[in-house]
């Protein structure tokens, strides 16, 4: 449902990159893939991702902060610019999308929940104040949405709606019985 209705429905699409974006990669960052990668190196890999992982980059990367903002701006950057156009008409860009929405999602659950070995630990205090910004942010950008202007209008989405034409109906419509029954004509 998700998959066929993502480019029908705004709502459907809203939870398409809700999902990739908090729920699987939060799964992931809990399989503890770090842990798992480190047990199955040898001491000379396992010597070499903890150098790596100690590097200036790496806790500039794995910063809760920086996660936040990943995390926070990225719905931002998605709803407000030509980049959800884009992903609802090139299958490509829709894949690097997914993509990219759950490697951020990972990289903030992964920061923020430090099951994993990190670069570096950071206080629960910081998680606290982080949220709080975070809700601020995502109740704004709610706000931008409901009251702004459309973002992706039908004139915009005549291309991107040829491969999903079929789709563009819901399933008992297209059913006689049911379409019947329900009284659309």
């Amino acid at each position: 449902m998700i998959g066929v209705y993502a480019h029908v429905l705004f709502w459907v699409r809203a939870l398409q990159v809700l999902l990739l974006l908090f729920v699987v990669p939060f799964f992931l960052a809990m399989s503890r893939p770090v842990t798992v990668l480190r047990g199955a190196l040898g001491p000379a890999g396992r010597a070499r991702l903890d150098r790596l992982l100690a590097t200036r980059g790496a806790r500039f990367v794995a910063h809760p902060t920086t996660t936040s903002v990943a995390m926070l701006g990225t719905p931002w950057l998605l709803c407000l610019t030509p980049w959800y156009v884009a992903a609802l008409k090139h299958s490509d860009v829709a894949a690097a999308t997914r993509m990219l929405l759950v490697l951020v999602g990972f990289g903030y659950f992964y920061a923020r929940l430090q099951t994993d070995p990190v670069p570096r630990r950071y206080s629960q205090l910081i998680s606290l104040v982080i949220s709080i910004v975070e809700s601020i942010g995502d109740g704004l950008l709610g706000i931008v949405l409901w009251l702004g202007p459309l973002i992706a209008v039908d004139a915009q989405l005549d291309n991107a709606s040829e491969d999903f034409a079929a789709t563009t109906a819901l399933w008992w419509e297209n059913d006689p019985q049911l379409h019947d029954r329900m009284g659309r004509r």
